[in-house]
């Protein structure tokens, strides 16, 4: 069971990606997620990576356990703290306020991550993202590496 702090920010591990918020107290969190009317809060954020779906994505306070489903797989993630110094609890908690209703949605600029850095850290920023685009550039690079390794063998054993 997490044990959040005000201001902390909460990682919910899903299948596949993490979707994160910022604990305001109460039990409760702030995130960008799927409209209200979704089923549950817990599918909503699920469905927050695909952006012609989210593109209606709110800003909206919702109930911890909702959002945790599983309570297990929520982890607190202030994860810049070592290299960023935080703004207070309380103005994390009021500048995740101030955005409180704002729409819209875009997974490599405007996500739920995005937010909630901004909130703690004042920089809007996705590990998640940068990691998938570092491995979707690594990919090809790896292959150009092997096919230049793989000629320059060729050239060594006489091939040509």
């Amino acid at each position: 069971m997490v044990t959040p702090k005000k201001g902390d920010i909460i990682r919910f591990q899903r299948k596949g990606y993490s979707h994160f918020a910022i604990y305001i107290g109460d039990g409760k969190v702030i995130h960008r997620t799927s409209p209200p009317d979704s089923l549950n809060v817990q599918s909503a954020s699920a469905t927050a990576v695909g952006q012609s779906k989210n593109a209606a994505a709110i800003i909206r306070i919702d109930d911890l356990k909702d959002v945790a489903g599983d309570e297990s797989k929520a982890h607190i993630a202030n994860s810049l703290d070592d290299q960023k110094k935080p703004f207070d609890p309380e103005e994390i908690v009021k500048r995740a306020k101030s955005k409180l209703g704002e729409k819209g949605y875009n997974l490599f600029f405007k996500n739920c991550e995005h937010f909630v850095m901004w909130c703690r850290y004042g920089i809007e920023k996705s590990e998640q993202v940068e990691q998938f685009v570092d491995a979707l550039m690594r990919g090809p690079l790896f292959i150009i590496d092997q096919l230049a390794e793989y000629q320059k063998t060729r050239r060594e054993v006489g091939y040509y």
